[in-house]
């Protein structure tokens, strides 16, 4: 589990790079959850406990990726 990896205030440009780019279907996310995306069986998940974001390893080789090639870091 990551933690704090994930930036809050740009989860929803992350979200929505998962969905133009890579063909994820969001999902609303429930108490806990900052993000919920799923495409072909699989789903990912960014929990937030008001503190803190946490992510698995695959969700954050996503996020790196998303951070080379959209936000230029």
């Amino acid at each position: 589990m990551w933690i704090g990896l994930i930036e809050l205030p740009l989860i929803p440009a992350f979200g929505a790079w998962l969905s133009c780019r890579h063909g994820y279907l969001l999902q609303s996310p429930d108490t806990g959850e900052a993000l919920v995306a799923y495409r072909d069986g699989r789903t990912i998940r960014v929990l937030y406990d008001g503190k803190s974001t946490r992510c698995s390893r695959g969700v954050m080789a996503l996020w790196h990726t998303f951070e080379c090639f959209c936000l230029g870091r």
